[in-house]
């Protein structure tokens, strides 16, 4: 476990280490977040277009999450007469529809103060360094245009060419053109030693992933010392279709079409975990997230929030508005010994304090 007084924390160290810069340079928890997956997305081909999840919120404002976890593709198109039972699907079959573009735009939207072109340029430069001048081009014009980036005609095109009907894959036009988060309002829910939580849930409607035993899911926290808090929850398929033109690949995650039987139908959510939650106690709030192969419920988020029966919680009692650190870094440690990242603000005193622990590999 290593606590310190930065306020980022994350499973990735690029990523992390952007996020803090982003937070000392005065930017927000909202920058830091963008910033960190960009920066994780310059050195990592499956990045880019993983399904990501945003939780954040914090003083003055609710808690609100944006889930751009992937689409089964198909939209506006009739349905193909499907693969027989025999036969293997092509690799292009199970490309899934990222809205990760989209969502980085609208989180941005919600309370970044850098500019999500200078952001997107920053990571461009990264990604140059890192020898993939395609995916840089890539980026940079994430930040220009936000999830139009994805409608540009040239990169359009090469995503189609890599996994639509020609390639054996289900990709079109108007899926990409619809491939904008959901963002959902988050009503948090009182919980025993005065804290309150709300956390991600799995969309309506959404089907398991084709494939979900994808690497570990990374996270990124993060605060700033004007009371707002963070996390962000992504994917990336290790296994995942290379786009080589664009140097990135797309998440071979959705369900292939296969004769006789019922297919999924188009745009729906690919569900997948994402442990994220955000927790107030009095003046403080904390973003927190988990590595873990399931989304947060009640019992889980208690669990890594409240001590044990017969043990007294160390921050059992409510921080206050005047700043009872000691009572959030005990909540935080408290927090970190059961595998987790967590970052948390109080605005009136200007503290952003993080205490993380590696989580224990995946049985």
């Amino acid at each position: 476990m290593r606590p310190h007084a930065d306020a980022a924390a994350g499973s990735d160290a690029r990523a992390e280490r952007a996020a803090i810069e982003t937070v000392r340079a005065g930017g927000t928890a909202i920058d830091a977040l963008v910033a960190g997956f960009l920066a994780a997305a310059a050195h990592d081909p499956n990045v880019l277009c993983a399904p990501v999840v945003a939780l954040f919120g914090g003083v003055g404002s609710s808690t609100r999450c944006l889930d751009g976890r992937a689409l089964q593709p198909g939209r506006g198109a009739a349905r193909p007469r499907g693969f027989a039972p025999d036969v293997a699907p092509p690799p292009a079959a199970s490309a899934a529809v990222p809205r990760s573009f989209a969502l980085l735009a609208a989180l941005h939207a919600f309370g970044a103060r850098r500019s999500l072109t200078v952001l997107g340029r920053e990571a461009a430069a990264a990604a140059r360094q890192a020898g993939a001048p395609e995916r840089a081009t890539l980026i940079a014009s994430l930040g220009r245009h936000g999830g139009g980036a994805l409608a540009v005609s040239v990169v359009q095109r090469t995503l189609l060419r890599a996994a639509g009907v020609a390639a054996g894959g289900l990709l079109g036009e108007a899926d990409l053109a619809a491939a904008a988060p959901d963002d959902v309002a988050v009503e948090p829910v009182r919980l025993p030693g005065g804290l309150e939580a709300a956390w991600v849930s799995a969309a309506p409607g959404s089907v398991p992933a084709a494939r979900s035993a994808l690497v570990a899911p990374r996270i990124l926290v993060a605060a700033d010392p004007r009371g707002q808090v963070g996390a962000l929850c992504y994917l990336p398929d290790p296994d995942g279709l290379p786009v080589p033109e664009l140097e990135i690949t797309l998440p071979r995650i959705a369900h292939p079409v296969r004769r006789s039987v019922r297919r999924v139908a188009p745009g729906t959510v690919l569900d997948l975990p994402a442990a994220l939650a955000v927790l107030r106690r009095g003046g403080w709030f904390a973003a927190l997230g988990a590595a873990c192969d399931r989304s947060f419920d009640r019992a889980a988020v208690t669990s890594l929030t409240v001590a044990p029966a017969g043990v007294e919680h160390p921050g059992a009692g409510a921080a206050s508005n005047g700043g009872d650190r000691a009572g959030l870094e005990a909540l935080a440690t408290e927090v970190a010994a059961r595998g987790v990242w967590l970052a948390a603000s109080e605005r009136r005193t200007a503290v952003a304090l993080t205490v993380t622990r590696e989580p224990a590999p995946r049985s």
